[in-house]
């Protein structure tokens, strides 16, 4: 097996167990219980999932039975168990939404797109457009949009969505748009304007200015892409801005720790598993991770394959 294929397997398996320590409310479990907690969750996974992530546990398991403290008999158990359990039947009920999402945004699509918005007078259409280049161009997920703000430094403040699951390399990242075209500029400037009128808003049937916003951008460009491609089976989503940033990050050559420092990912492996495909990229992107962000995803990193070694369990 390649080194880096181990490597891969070493923090994944690292990450299952943390988080079935975490779901279980246990500092300490076995190699069995961890086994029965992802047999478990079999089903809310697709068979590729499923196949990784029970690869990733064996080999896990099978490095630590290895070792002088391992309890081997444990180990042993976990892994025929894994083995021999059955795939998961059919496609998770939440993977049928995200299967109609595209995870790419290419040139053609997007000025297809922009010229229905600019030769019809629908409300929110200049919103949605702006908020889909902005994301094109910074990668931000929507709902980070709402904290968002720009310094004296040009540099867009962004607070961490996923910071509380432990899945983002800290509470916020900054994102350098320095290098970006004063037309760039100017429409991130006017989607920030947008979402700050937005959350001045009154609140409506528990959802808030923002949110309502948000739903409304969403609605906008749910009925205008089924519109102009009645007959495809997935459809631009204003998440879609944030796969095309990262297929275009990849097309550009950053490093694993850039991408995630940008998109505030905690693992290295996480847009290259999850996120567009290098071969849809182009050479749009302008921004810049900030250093800091990027020595912290580095160390994290490798604070993960430290532990994926000794497994920790």
């Amino acid at each position: 097996m390649p080194a880096s294929t181990q490597e891969k397997y070493q923090i994944r398996a690292f990450q299952l167990i943390a988080r079935a320590k975490k779901e279980s409310g246990q500092v300490q479990l076995t190699a069995t219980q961890i086994a029965h907690w992802l047999i478990d969750k079999k089903d809310g996974y697709s068979k590729s999932t499923w196949r990784q992530y029970r690869a990733s546990l064996v080999f896990g398991f099978t490095q630590y039975f290895q070792s002088s403290t391992g309890n081997v008999d444990d180990c042993s158990v976990a892994i025929v168990m894994l083995r021999q359990a059955a795939p998961p039947q059919g496609r998770p009920e939440h993977r049928k939404t995200s299967a109609q999402k595209q995870k790419k945004i290419n040139d053609t699509d997007l000025i297809r797109l922009m010229d229905y918005f600019n030769g019809k007078p629908f409300r929110h259409a200049l919103a949605t457009q702006a908020w889909l280049l902005a994301g094109i161009w910074t990668g931000l997920r929507p709902c980070e949009w709402e904290s968002a703000e720009i310094n004296a430094a040009n540099e867009l403040l962004v607070t961490n969505a996923k910071a509380t699951e432990g899945r983002a390399h800290g509470d916020t990242r900054i994102i350098d748009l320095n290098d970006l075209t004063d037309q760039e500029k100017q429409i991130i400037g006017l989607h920030l304007k947008h979402v700050q009128q937005a959350k001045l808003s009154p609140w409506h049937k528990g959802k808030s200015g923002f949110k309502q916003f948000y739903s409304r951008c969403r609605s906008r460009l749910y009925v205008t892409t089924r519109a102009l491609w009645p007959r495809r089976k997935q459809h631009i989503t204003l998440y879609s801005s944030r796969h095309q940033f990262s297929a275009n990050a990849k097309f550009l050559g950053l490093s694993l720790e850039e991408i995630a420092a940008l998109m505030g990912h905690a693992s290295i492996e996480t847009a290259m598993a999850h996120y567009g495909r290098r071969s849809a990229g182009n050479g749009s992107m302008r921004v810049k991770a900030h250093s800091d962000d990027v020595a912290r995803v580095t160390e994290l990193n490798q604070h993960r394959i430290d532990h994926g070694r000794g497994m920790g369990m």
